[in-house]
């Protein structure tokens, strides 16, 4: 089951760091998708504490003992705090004019 949850964390992760490189990636743009998935693991949050695992789908195919929804809510607050602590919040507003610079 735990091996099941990481392989679901991770591929989760990869695929946020693969969409983080690229010669088109900027601060903007990379800013939008950190702040989308700590968004995320809000919603997953809350989902796991209604016992819904379908967005790990390699977890939810085992069987989920009691035991271990505390632990996979645990590893998701944690990386929220890691997150929010490797990567704070900037303020991204005040560049919204290279966005779209004819915008008034």
């Amino acid at each position: 089951m735990r091996m099941a949850f990481l392989a679901d964390l991770y591929d989760y992760l990869n695929k946020l760091n693969s969409s983080l490189q690229g010669c088109n990636e900027n601060l903007l743009i990379a800013a939008d998708k950190m702040q989308a998935f700590t968004e995320k693991l809000q919603v997953w949050r809350s989902k796991i504490t209604q016992n819904n695992l379908s967005m790990f789908p390699q977890t939810a195919a085992c069987k989920v003992d009691a035991h271990m929804t505390p632990l996979i809510l645990d590893s998701i607050i944690v990386l929220e705090d890691k997150i929010r602590e490797y990567f704070p919040n900037i303020d991204i507003e005040k560049y919204d004019w290279v966005r779209d610079p004819f915008h008034i």
